[in-house]
């Protein structure tokens, strides 16, 4: 009976995949059994299992007091409960550790979780910029997705006059210069004469001097991001219009579409509340 129930749990919660009939972990599956085992490894062992089932015996034919083996193991788990409240790694955040290293400063480089799915990410982020996607083999082992880099046509580092190439990173393509490391210049793809269409909205981020640009995903859906990416990172998904928010005077405000309510205006500052 718990069988049936625990199969029925992990596909429910995105655990697992069904794949011709079989169960198959998918990446969430991975990430979250890497969490739990590193945080509780005396519970999730098999030992932990085997051990369990001596005790209940011992506590069915009247030789463990049941009260003096819960205690034993209820304070104990609280503690490592609580502690993982606050020092359990967030997959978004920090992201979870790897054993591989990054080709660019040799630093361990992390899975996290982004708008489109999970990555591999340089540890020494934002001092190191690099990203990849990846794979998993049968056994659960990570391997990052070799990309081979393209020199950009008729583009030069405005530093130091190098071709500049194209590169990959988790949000999209970007050009960055071939010098490196010695030289770490970048730009995005739409900078220069191919700036795609513009918005007419500056940046919002503090001391950014870029402007918000209308771009495509790597999955062809359209967002609005800052021109000097990947130096800023700003984005959405809503298209800003060049108009200042009547009610806080914010500098530009967006529009909206919802099944509910069609089109409108909003404002994206915080506590404002305008609509219209």
């Amino acid at each position: 009976s718990t069988y049936a129930s625990i199969l029925s749990v992990i596909r429910d919660k995105g655990y697992v995949d069904l794949v011709n009939k079989y169960f198959k972990p998918n990446e969430l599956g991975f990430l979250v059994n890497d969490l739990l085992v590193e945080n509780f490894p005396n519970i999730l062992n098999v030992d932990f299992t085997a051990d369990l089932e001596t005790d209940l015996d011992h506590i069915e034919a009247g030789e463990t007091e049941y009260i003096k083996f819960l205690t034993k193991f209820y304070g104990p788990f609280a503690k490592k409960l609580e502690s993982a409240k606050t020092d359990m790694l967030s997959i978004k955040g920090v992201g979870v550790a790897t054993d591989l290293s990054c080709p660019e400063c040799e630093k361990p480089l992390n899975i996290k979780i982004g708008k489109n799915g999970t990555f591999l990410s340089c540890s020494m982020y934002p001092e190191c910029t690099f990203s990849s996607n990846y794979t998993r083999d049968e056994k659960g082992k990570v391997h990052p997705v070799e990309i081979s880099y393209e020199i950009a046509e008729g583009r030069t580092c405005p530093k130091c006059s190098k071709s500049m190439m194209v590169r990959h990173g988790r949000y999209g393509e970007f050009l960055a210069c071939s010098g490196y490391p010695e030289c770490k210049h970048t730009e995005s793809v739409n900078s220069s004469d191919n700036k795609g269409q513009s918005t007419g909205v500056k940046c919002p981020e503090e001391d950014c001097t870029g402007e918000i640009m209308e771009r495509k995903s790597r999955r062809g859906k359209t967002f609005f991001g800052c021109s000097r990416f990947p130096d800023c990172t700003f984005a959405l998904w809503d298209k800003p219009i060049a108009k200042k928010c009547p009610q806080c005077d914010a500098n530009f405000i967006v529009e909206k579409t919802t099944k509910k309510e069609g089109t409108f205006l909003k404002c994206m500052t915080k506590g404002c509340g305008f609509k219209g």
